[in-house]
């Protein structure tokens, strides 16, 4: 059964958050949440190389991405005790996988429902209102 490896929760030197998934195939799998809320999902092999299976640098769609796997996957436990939305519903989804190709192909397709919406989602956030000076 795919099992959490390790889960390391964001800090004040490393602004990322991660886990290394192991799946049932033995492949290695990593999800990492940056500070920005980008997503980068890899397998890793033995000698440390990294193949690249879904990379979201859009914060929306990766929240959207995430709130789409987290329904889909709302009964999966995520084992971790840090506890960060999107690192949990990337990885429940992920564990629910037997190998990195059903992981790529799992999370494009939540990519591509993200993108169905019909929202505009590639327009930044607006900026914070700035606050009354004086009164």
């Amino acid at each position: 059964m795919a099992h959490v490896v390790s889960s390391e929760p964001s800090t004040v030197l490393s602004k990322t958050t991660s886990a290394a998934i192991r799946l049932d195939s033995g492949e290695l799998c990593e999800v990492v949440i940056a500070e920005d809320y980008r997503v980068t999902v890899s397998k890793i092999h033995d000698d440390g190389r990294q193949d690249i299976l879904y990379e979201e640098t859009v914060a929306f769609r990766s929240i959207v991405s995430a709130l789409g796997l987290s329904k889909r996957y709302y009964g999966t436990r995520w084992p971790c005790a840090q506890f960060h939305f999107e690192l949990s519903a990337f990885g429940r989804a992920i564990l629910n996988c037997q190998n990195c190709a059903a992981v790529a192909a799992l999370l494009h397709e939540a990519m591509e429902d993200a993108r169905r919406l019909r929202v505009v989602y590639d327009v930044p956030f607006p900026p914070p209102r700035p606050r009354s000076q004086g009164a």
